[in-house]
């Protein structure tokens, strides 16, 4: 069974390259690759090729120690993916990994943020493991890690039948909410895993019954709402933080008016979201 999954895919704020680690094992070991590099042991290791690893939507990523760079932190070619970084920004992420070993209910750091691309550490352990591998009988299992990621703001309208948005070309695309409904019940159906408020297993449900068109999640890095579409399309809610915020903890509050604008627009026209966080 893979231990981690690194994939790459367009997220709200550019090109994204993630990679969730499903067991604190593994990350040891990619913690203990990093220090190698720092102590000069090695070069430049293949991510990749670590032990249990699936990627998707890339062919392979390398982390490689250098002396020093020009504002060039990834290169790319054919989803080939170098990730450079210097001695000093080695030790950061060695930081990183240690804050996620120390913080208890996992959680996500951004390795790299300004660049070309980012890059997220992600640690679950709590069950809610990315899918891999597509199955005949339900394509939806696959849409972990081929998710597509938009702004908030590229929603032009929500109805009862679909949401229009602008993809990055500027062209205008569409969500047949009816189809991620569909999708939905598929989902629910093949899992086996969903439990009643009693702690019963679940009874299959159809599509008379479902409302359900997708997931939110206020508390998320990025707040989103994820539509069931094949693969998934989310849309993301970024508010950046002010100098003025470091005074104020409830800067985070700024999410809930476009997020609560999306949720009322949905259920406005009979639509419901399952409820992540």
């Amino acid at each position: 069974m893979s231990e981690a999954l690194i994939y790459f895919y367009q997220g709200g704020e550019g090109p994204t390259i993630r990679i969730d680690a499903i067991s604190k094992k593994w990350l040891g070991e990619f913690k203990r690759a990093v220090y190698s590099l720092i102590k000069g042991t090695i070069h430049e290791f293949r991510i990749d090729k670590m032990d249990n690893v699936a990627v998707c939507n890339l062919v392979s990523i390398s982390l490689k120690k250098v002396l020093s760079k020009k504002n060039v932190c990834v290169s790319e070619s054919k989803r080939h993916f170098t990730w450079l970084q210097t001695k000093n920004e080695l030790y950061k992420t060695l930081g990183l990994i240690d804050a996620l070993f120390d913080d208890c209910e996992g959680g996500t750091k951004f390795l790299n943020f300004r660049h070309e691309y980012i890059i997220e550490l992600v640690l679950n352990e709590r069950g809610k493991k990315p899918c891999i591998c597509a199955s005949a009988h339900n394509p939806w299992d696959s849409v972990a890690c081929m998710v597509r990621a938009y702004p908030h703001s590229h929603i032009i309208e929500i109805t009862q039948e679909k949401v229009l948005y602008k993809d990055y070309e500027g062209s205008i695309q569409e969500i047949d909410l009816l189809e991620c409904r569909n999708n939905w019940v598929d989902f629910f159906n093949g899992r086996g895993d969903f439990i009643t408020f009693e702690g019963n297993p679940a009874p299959k449900i159809t599509i008379s019954d479902s409302t359900c068109i997708g997931s939110r999640n206020l508390f998320a890095i990025h707040p989103y709402f994820e539509f069931f579409t094949i693969p998934n399309i989310r849309f993301e809610i970024h508010a950046r933080k002010k100098w003025i915020d470091r005074f104020n903890r409830s800067w985070w509050r700024r999410y809930s008016d476009p997020f609560n604008e999306i949720r009322e627009a949905l259920e406005l026209v009979g639509w419901t979201t399952f409820d992540m966080g």
